[in-house]
């Protein structure tokens, strides 16, 4: 299934256990077209890099761990347009502004995560996409968004649920990771990804458990409640549209109240977790006052 770059930027339970996506830690790499990349990725180097503007780069100096991923995109002076930093584990069309794609997949994961560093031009946006395909259907199965266009100095966590579209069970998984806007990259806006993980699901909690566990109302005014089903105790955490937490609770059957009269209006992420961490559900939420 293809994406387009700006397409990709707007699609917007278990227990189980960390893995990583493949190369994740980019600590693999070789040198195509004149750039050090990591294995396993795709860039626009192959048209850049034999002029020696290299958007993708494997960096060793100041990693999280290892080597890390170095995004940025650059005026290229042949073309007298910037080109914007993209890295996909898919095929990358630039001339068409697309990506398809991506490495067999056939899990459901609750969330993916990383370590990132930042350096935005004029409140660019970078961000990092993980989309879950079925060839078979063409379907976008689910998505996760992490994107942010603040200057972050040290090495950070980004932790962001995936967002279910349907039942499906996905064949493919398709990343893409911007250094900014793909419709108005600005010149030298630069992102550093490392240690990409997802968290695979496993059959620590049945099917039919997870369809009792809901929140309501929603939108969401000032509470909303959560109905547990069979699970007895759990932690919620709630994070906004960019992937940062802003709230985390204990919830039970007789207290399965969260006050959000001090959230903004806007759209968040909840996740529900058991007391020793493991993810269990997620879902999205409302906040309209």
């Amino acid at each position: 299934m293809k994406h387009t770059l700006l397409s990709i930027l707007l699609i917007t339970s278990s227990v189980g256990s960390w893995a990583q996506v493949p190369n994740g830690s980019f600590d693999n790499a070789a040198t195509q077209s004149g750039c050090t990349q990591p294995e396993g990725w795709s860039t626009v180097n192959g048209s850049t890099g034999s002029f020696g503007l290299c958007t993708a780069e494997s960096e060793t100096s100041n990693a999280y761990s290892g080597n890390a991923l170095k995004i940025s995109s650059e005026f290229f002076f042949f073309a007298f347009q910037v080109i914007p930093g993209l890295v996909s584990n898919g095929n990358i069309d630039i001339n068409n502004q697309s990506v398809s794609g991506g490495v067999p997949f056939n899990e459901r994961p609750v969330s993916f995560s990383g370590w990132y560093r930042a350096e935005p031009e004029s409140g660019d946006t970078y961000s990092m996409i993980a989309v879950l395909i079925n060839e078979n259907t063409g379907d976008s199965v689910g998505v996760s968004i992490f994107e942010g266009n603040t200057t972050v100095t040290e090495w950070t966590q980004f932790i962001q649920p995936v967002q279910y579209l349907n039942e499906q069970i996905p064949t493919l998984l398709q990343i893409t990771m911007f250094a900014g806007d793909p419709a108005d990259p600005q010149d030298g806006s630069t992102v550093w990804f490392d240690e990409l993980d997802y968290q695979s699901l496993t059959v620590g909690i049945t099917e039919s458990q997870k369809e009792q566990i809901t929140a309501y109302p929603n939108p969401v005014v000032d509470n909303v409640y959560f109905e547990l089903g069979e699970i007895d105790r759990t932690v919620v955490t709630v994070y906004n549209i960019i992937g940062v937490r802003v709230m985390e609770a204990n919830l039970s059957e007789v207290n399965n109240r969260l006050d959000m009269t001090s959230l903004p209006s806007g759209t968040y992420i909840w996740q529900m977790t058991s007391l020793e961490g493991e993810p269990i559900k997620s879902g999205k939420l409302q906040v309209a006052r």
